[in-house]
């Protein structure tokens, strides 16, 4: 018995030896790549932690902020500090359904840009705006529900299911050109003969994964912290993406067709997608008494993202669009547009630009609708017969 006892101890005690060893290993070795990231790719890897989780929209089943999170972003050009309320929002406030009374409120839709990625919690263009606007009245609330990776489609969902119960007197929209490619990814609308219908209530890749990455401490200050952790988790991220726009785009491309009409048959159907979710957008905003300001966030090479019909018109799509290309491109020459390193999203200054540009556009539509008021009837705003105006 005792040596049985004393064999079982000593099985014990070369086990514990091995896992230390091990776990003395898999550091250094950690640690060994940490080091070479950091000498290679430090000026080009930002550590920025993407906290999203899953959220029910109705019957819909996405992607949203981890709500009541606070967190750092850090890349070669400086720290950000993130403060995402109990709703979702960037942003220290709660807000009610229920509208103060005289408040104007904005609702702001978008991606990384909106979020504000690589600025500061007021430096975004709807807190810009916000200012803006109170230079001409106090009680004005913008709402940045912003959201990093999300699609027209995910933020139609939002809109119609969640953000309208918020009573917006208006909806901004900051659209950028990967938005195309991101309505096929999450598979959420397909068009048949022209109309917008919807394909699937869910779309939630990869979150509980996440979600259960998150919960660990470690795996948390890692995100924040750790140049290995972010270039294996981008590198992945990445493939996946790819894959699944891939996915998709076979599924669309699978008529028979040569790989060139293939691939221009998918870009035409990307296109009239991307058109269909933004007129949609605007409809719920007609139908619920707003108006829908799209804000056109162009690419580097100050290139419009919003894909235009050749001789379009604006009426067709929205209250008022603001192309922020011509405004950017007057400072091209003059100031950074967009961070140098990290993930290149704009500058505090362009969220200047942009805040100022869309308050504008909003003061203009205000005086339209108290001109039509004083004179007592109902006009189109800007080419657009516009439904429900608040009388």
């Amino acid at each position: 018995m005792e040596k049985t006892r004393k064999t079982f101890k000593g099985r014990l005690r070369s086990f514990g030896q091995s896992l230390l060893t091990l776990i003395v290993t898999l550091v250094v070795i950690y640690l060994i790549g940490e080091a070479l990231v950091y000498i290679l790719y430090r000026d080009r890897i930002a550590l920025f932690p993407r906290y999203v989780t899953d959220v029910h929209y109705g019957e819909y089943h996405l992607r949203g902020n981890v709500p009541n999170s606070h967190y750092w972003h850090k890349s070669a050009d400086g720290r950000w500090e993130f403060f995402i309320n109990g709703q979702g929002f960037r942003d220290t406030r709660e807000f009610t359904y229920e509208k103060p009374e005289g408040t104007l409120r904005v609702l702001v839709l978008g991606d990384s840009f909106t979020i504000g990625y690589e600025v500061g919690q007021d430096e975004t263009y709807s807190a810009v705006l916000e200012r803006y606007l109170r230079r001409g009245r106090p009680d004005v609330e913008v709402i940045n529900a912003g959201m990093s990776g999300s699609s027209t489609a995910e933020a139609l969902i939002l809109l119609e299911k969640e953000g309208i119960k918020y009573d917006p007197d208006v909806v901004v929209l900051g659209y950028y050109g990967n938005d195309l490619d991101d309505n096929l990814k999450t598979n959420l609308f397909r068009l048949e003969d022209g109309e917008l219908v919807v394909n699937s209530r869910k779309y939630i890749p990869a979150i509980r994964i996440r979600n259960t990455l998150n919960s660990i401490p470690l795996y948390r200050w890692l995100s924040e912290h750790s140049y290995l952790h972010n270039y294996l988790n981008n590198t992945a991220t990445i493939f996946f993406k790819r894959r699944l726009l891939s996915e998709r785009r076979q599924e669309l491309g699978a008529t028979g067709e040569t790989q060139v009409e293939a691939r221009e048959s998918i870009k035409g159907y990307r296109d009239e997608l991307g058109r269909a979710l933004v007129r949609r957008v605007y409809e719920v905003c007609r139908e619920n008494g707003a108006y829908f300001v799209l804000m056109d966030i162009p690419s580097r090479e100050l290139e419009r993202a919003f894909p235009w019909h050749d001789g379009a018109d604006l009426g067709y799509i929205s209250d008022s669009y603001v192309d922020m290309a011509p405004i950017l491109g007057s400072y091209s020459d003059l100031i950074p547009l967009r961070v140098v390193h990290g993930d290149g999203h704009w500058t505090p200054f362009s969220h200047m630009m942009a805040g100022v540009a869309v308050g504008d556009s909003i003061l203009g539509l205000m005086e339209r609708e108290g001109e039509e008021l004083r004179a007592e009837r109902t006009a189109p705003a800007l080419q657009v017969d516009r439904a429900g105006t608040r009388t």
